[in-house]
């Protein structure tokens, strides 16, 4: 299953008290088949013989459970006759707990808190093609562990998986145990695993799936759960059960029109959240959907109000529950982690950069911007430095207070999360700084340059404290909105050269990237040495590839260096598979142009050179080029993604331009009719794609764009970037007939 969810309702309301009771006995009766399957294996070392017993026991109580109607119905309603699958019930079951244990170190007893967490989560799916035969015929999964940490004791982790058949007559099969093959990974085989191939899964089939996790942990939290309320298939019946410890901060955050739970509390006080959605008829596309910002969901945190070692946020020390609690408050926790981070003092190439630049006559943000690409050089160029966004904010922000540069410090959040206004957890933010000249800075993307804002934050809410005495919490604060870019400050300018032997494609392409489209291949593309080295001759101050390791180390940089130019070849002969839909017969050379971290509108540039097979076709004494081929591979629509009823999110807008020339065999033309067919123009509010192509001679010219204008379109424009889509593809297909 791809993600764990659970749905709710305000209708849940509605249901009638004695069902609401039965159904917690029953629940309760599950919870207890958990906690003593885990008490009867806790006092001996647990091996695959106990796990078998375990999983065994847990499957049995599962498929006993009686008290989920909506799991006795497989029959899928004739209106989803066009899906690939239909979620026909959903369960999702979360129980937490925290206890004291009493823990021994030499002579002294101390307490540590230890929360037991349950997870269920069973799914009623009918299989309705292939696609979705293939998707649900094969589990990978952990099923056990167990790590010790000293002083604490041990984390443990049981996950059970569990898979019935149910046949068009309805006869049920369980899966048997004797299906599930080992798999052990980890260090010295620690960490179990299973793998299941499901026999007999057939399209029509209905497959009952669940899946269960145990967690024992000391003195941590659990991860965030998330409640969304449109998955990837139509679904007819969700239901959530939560229990959790009244002794734990509970905090839930409702996104994008999700509905609220039924809030309640049982015998033994423990905080109870139930709900339940029917008919849910959408589902999440594929394509340029942005879950945080279009799907209902329900973000929940649930936290101990003390942890050894770890940041407690204020608002997390009032414990039992907090819907929905002030956004305002949870910025509070995040300007207090941030006052929080002590960080340790100025290595001595930091201190060195300070000095050096103390004794120039340059301005404060030709100083910042420096210290900016320090940094970034360092995160780019070597494998074991991998700086958190946090931290390199951090210390970027240090370098600035020992250079006695005045800034301001902002929160943010990226566009995978929830806006800064509906902020539920520190733990979501980002980052950044701005000079008093308006400059802001942000945690690097790729080889920009300072002052780029990345696309997942262009666009988004951001708190700038502009106090001076108080830069973090308590300070005054101002609200506001990172810049956006347009289609012109994101483009991909593609100059392309071929020349035909026989059968043969011989293409040399230089792409120039910038802004958004540069963000991954600037990073991907080039060696360590070369982003280092680039740096380096551009600022002096500024680190070449060898001397970024220390002494001790420096002896290693030609090995790794070596092993970079190897791992190179195999990036560019993916970047040429990526770029042509399918692998070059030969990759001949490539070569890093220009790296683009001058300026924010220079381009990364690189160029490569290979030859394609098959692109060229002998017909009597004519020759066949599939010439759209050479604008790459372009998206093709099909299927029911062509029905949408979302709107349109991409990471920008963007531009795409091609150069493209082809020199024939000598004595050959392009024959005028063919080249009059590649003439193409599409030309929207939404986005547009144009080629023209022409021949003088035994060359064959052919210039494209291909627009995206905005960032987000309404639905309503879906079937006009369509019409741009399909223009570009069918492109593809187009080809040009040299005549003798």
């Amino acid at each position: 299953m791809r993600k764990r969810r659970a749905l709710t309702d305000k209708k849940n309301g509605t249901y009638k008290k004695q069902h609401t009771i039965t159904m917690r006995k029953q629940i309760t009766r599950l919870c207890m088949a958990t906690l003593l399957l885990l008490c009867a294996t806790q006092g001996s070392a647990f091996d695959n013989d106990d796990y078998k017993a375990y999983a065994q026991e847990m499957r049995k109580a599962v498929w006993a459970q009686d008290s989920l109607p909506e799991f006795k119905n497989y029959k899928c309603p004739a209106k989803y006759k066009n899906e690939s699958a239909v979620v026909l019930a959903a369960y999702d079951e979360m129980l937490l707990d925290q206890k004291s244990k009493l823990r021994m170190s030499g002579l002294n007893f101390y307490t540590v808190k230890q929360l037991n967490y349950n997870r269920l989560n069973r799914q009623l799916i009918y299989i309705n093609d292939q696609a979705s035969l293939k998707k649900f015929s094969e589990f990978d999964y952990k099923t056990y562990s167990k790590k010790h940490f000293a002083g604490l004791g041990d984390d443990i982790v049981r996950n059970v998986l569990g898979v019935r058949i149910i046949k068009p007559d309805g006869t049920i099969k369980e899966v048997s145990t004797d299906d599930y093959v080992t798999a052990n990974e980890g260090k010295k085989d620690k960490d179990k695993g299973e793998k299941l191939a499901v026999p007999g899964l057939q399209v029509g089939d209905v497959i009952d799936v669940f899946t269960s996790e145990m967690k024992q942990i000391r003195e941590e939290n659990i991860a965030p759960v998330v409640f969304a309320f449109i998955n990837d298939y139509p679904t007819l019946s969700y239901r959530i059960h939560c229990s959790i410890d009244p002794k734990l901060t509970t905090q839930y955050r409702q996104l994008n029109g999700a509905p609220d739970f039924k809030q309640s509390t049982d015998a033994e006080g423990n905080i109870i959240l139930d709900a339940m959605m029917t008919n849910i008829d959408k589902s999440e596309p594929d394509l340029w959907y942005n879950t945080a910002a279009q799907t209902p969901l329900t973000l929940l945190y649930i936290q101990g109000r003390k942890i050894t070692g770890a940041y407690v946020p204020e608002s997390v020390k009032d414990k039992g529950l907090q819907a929905n609690p002030s956004a305002e408050a949870i910025q509070k926790d995040d300007w207090r982690f941030w006052g929080s981070r002590l960080l340790y003092g100025l290595d001595s190439n930091e201190k060195k950069l300070v000095k050096e630049l103390a004794k120039q006559s340059i301005s404060d943000e030709e100083k910042a911007d420096i210290f900016y690409n320090f940094y970034n050089d360092i995160d780019l160029s070597l494998d074991d430095i991998n700086y958190s966004p946090s931290y390199f904010i951090s210390s970027f922000g240090q370098l600035l207070t020992k250079a006695k540069i005045p800034f301001q410090r902002g929160i943010t959040t990226d566009d995978g999360s929830e806006p800064l206004d509906q902020l539920i957890s520190y733990r979501n933010t980002t980052w950044v700084i701005r000079l008093n000249n308006g400059k802001i800075y942000t945690p690097p993307s790729g080889m920009h340059a300072p002052g780029y804002i990345p696309a997942s934050l262009q666009g988004r809410q951001v708190s700038f404290n502009t106090s001076v005495k108080k830069p973090f919490d308590g300070g005054t604060y101002e609200k506001s909105t990172l810049p956006t870019s347009t289609s012109a400050d994101n483009t991909d300018k593609v100059e392309l050269k071929a020349s035909v032997e026989g059968t043969l494609l011989h293409i040399s392409r230089t792409e120039a990237r910038t802004g958004t489209l540069k963000e991954t291949l600037s990073a991907y593309l080039p060696t360590h040495k070369q982003i280092a080295d680039s740096y380096a001759a551009a600022q002096p101050l500024l680190r070449t590839y060898e001397d970024l390791y220390t002494k001790k180390a420096r002896n290693k940089a030609p090995e790794n260096a070596a092993k970079d130019k190897e791992l190179q070849k195999e990036r560019f002969k993916d970047e040429v598979g990526g770029y042509q839909g399918e692998d070059a017969k030969s990759v001949e050379s490539y070569d890093i142009v220009s790296m683009g971290h001058e300026k924010i509108n220079a381009p990364f540039t690189y160029r490569v050179d290979y030859t394609m097979d098959g692109y060229v076709k002998k017909a009597g004494n004519n020759l066949i080029l599939a010439v759209g081929k050479l604008i790459g591979e372009q998206l093709k629509v099909e299927g029911n993604a062509r029905k949408r009823t979302a709107d349109i999110y991409r990471s920008a807008p963007t531009t795409m331009e091609w150069n493209i020339t082809v020199t024939l065999p000598a004595g050959y033309h392009a024959v005028p009719e063919s080249l009059a067919k590649l003439n193409t123009q599409v030309d929207n509010e939404c986005g547009s794609f144009k080629a023209t192509a022409t021949g003088k001679g035994n060359t064959l010219t052919l210039h494209a764009t291909k627009v995206y204008k905005h960032k987000t379109e309404p639905v309503a424009n879906w079937n006009k970037i369509l019409q741009m889509l399909d223009a570009a593809s069918d492109f593809t297909s187009k080809q040009v007939v040299l005549k003798k």
